[in-house]
């Protein structure tokens, strides 16, 4: 696969361009908040999960690592009532091709890996993971059987990601 590299915004940003298998795909990581992860491993998060869920489109996502303030601040806006702080979030912005914003409450995320015995690392990657699948047509809110089928895809690319280097 051939890379380009695409001005990025800000210093905080990073922005990649990857074209194959008739898609393009481009990716802008902005670390708010210091996250266990490089940029370079969530792009590889990403590359990953196109992979596995066969996407064949164009998409452009945004994954946006932030601190509990700045995670209550989207909740209040777009999840009124909610009482909690999300851990992930994710916002089509586009259908065709696909554009989507993913946030991610580091804080958040370490304190629900604590919970799952889960180390943070492998926890946000799980959480990228499934924001990416929720951008791309995935859903697990309305039956068993699509919950099954996400969950399945989900544990493949961590198994990937961390088991099979």
């Amino acid at each position: 696969m051939k890379k380009k590299t695409i001005a990025a915004k800000s210093k905080k940003n990073t922005a990649r361009k990857t074209r194959g298998n008739s898609k393009d795909i481009s990716l802008t990581v902005r670390n708010v908040n210091r996250s266990a992860l490089s940029k370079e491993f969530v792009k590889k998060i990403v590359d990953k999960t196109i992979f596995f869920a066969n996407f064949r489109g164009s998409a452009r996502h945004s994954v946006i690592f932030l601190d509990t303030r700045e995670m209550k601040v989207i909740d209040r806006r777009y999840k009124p009532g909610l009482g909690h702080v999300s851990n992930v979030l994710t916002f089509n912005l586009s259908d065709s091709p696909v554009i989507a914003d993913i946030f991610i409450c580091v804080p958040q995320a370490g304190k629900e890996a604590g919970m799952y015995g889960l180390d943070s690392r492998s926890y946000i990657s799980f959480l990228i993971i499934h924001g990416i699948l929720h951008s791309i047509g995935f859903a697990h809110e309305h039956s068993a059987a699509k919950r099954r089928k996400m969950e399945t895809l989900e544990e493949k690319i961590l198994f990937s990601l961390f088991l099979n280097k």
